[in-house]
């Protein structure tokens, strides 16, 4: 546990300079939706206009939640940036350090690359809050916390529904954690209270939302069309970043669904986690879809590089 702090101090020392270099360079807010104005909102049990905007009532609540407590303590948005990401960062690698006490250089790498998880980790986002529950999630299930694990896929689902595949894969893994399958509907008696009481609209109003807002498209087809469109308005970074991130990680994926040999059970849910919220990535994705790939497919790397090295270590 010693080794923790050092590698913490030192990752989140970059993640500082990321996040002064996004924020007073690049000129890029301190959060990723409005979701300090959303947590405001929580506090004042008040969704009006007068606390958030009509369009921000998409959001997903779980990262509301974690920012409730900065924002009745009335913390200024920059610290409140930096208390988050000292806070998810230091999530991760604590959990990370628990499951893979050895590989410090994984440690390293696992908030910081690539890029894109490194930036998103860097501001207020839900992907670093995601990852971040992720993790504490999976190292329950290794330790058969099972009753825990449903409590934190709660949570991870009201950050960002990507996480029910996950827990797709999850029950579809470990039949002991079939019997806590009631108490996993508190995610969505959650959200429809807060949609009916608070927010006073209907049951399913986050998905029809966005379906709306982020005109929801196939991503696997659309992105051709993105791709032709940004050639032509010559818009190359985000063709050249795009292409990158996304045949990058289909080359990735098409490598795990090909390997057939047996694995343990903890890696059948890993991979089938990959799998399946990807899936959900490729099949429902805002249009454009090309300029949000990078972030929407940060939530799979740190699991496919702990597919990668738990599948080294199960067979040596």
């Amino acid at each position: 546990m010693k080794k923790i702090f050092p590698l913490f101090f030192f990752v989140l020392f970059i993640h500082v300079i990321i996040f002064f270099w996004q924020t007073k360079i690049d000129f890029k807010p301190v959060q990723q939706d409005n979701y300090l104005e959303y947590a405001t909102a929580l506090k004042n049990m008040n969704f009006t206009q007068s606390f958030i905007a009509p369009n921000d009532t998409r959001l997903f609540p779980g990262l509301g939640f974690f920012l409730l407590p900065f924002v009745i303590f009335r913390v200024q948005p920059e610290y409140i940036a930096l208390l988050f990401m000292s806070s998810t960062v230091l999530l991760t690698i604590t959990v990370v350090q628990h499951m893979r006490p050895t590989t410090h250089w994984f440690i390293f790498f696992v908030t910081l690359f690539p890029p894109i998880v490194a930036r998103q980790y860097s501001k207020i986002s839900t992907e670093a809050l995601l990852i971040s529950v992720l993790f504490l999630t999976y190292l329950s299930i290794k330790h058969n916390k099972h009753f825990i694990a449903t409590l934190l896929f709660i949570f991870s689902c009201l950050i960002r529904p990507i996480a029910f595949m996950f827990y797709l894969s999850y029950i579809w893994t470990y039949r002991s954690a079939r019997k806590y399958i009631p108490f996993f509907s508190l995610a969505p008696l959650t959200l429809g209270f807060m949609n009916i009481f608070l927010l006073h609209t209907q049951l399913n109003h986050q998905f029809i939302s966005n379906a709306i807002i982020g005109r929801i498209k196939l991503p696997i087809i659309w992105m051709f069309f993105d791709m032709i469109r940004a050639w032509q308005w010559g818009q190359y970074r985000i063709l050249l970043s795009g292409c990158i991130y996304i045949f990058t990680t289909l080359w990735i994926l098409i490598k795990l669904f090909r390997k057939n040999m047996y694995l343990s059970q903890q890696l059948s849910l890993l991979k089938r986690g990959i799998l399946m919220m990807s899936a959900f990535i490729f099949i429902i994705g805002p249009e454009p879809f090309l300029e949000e790939s990078p972030r929407l497919l940060s939530v799979l790397y740190p699991f496919i590089f702990l597919f990668f090295i738990e599948r080294k270590d199960y067979l040596t």
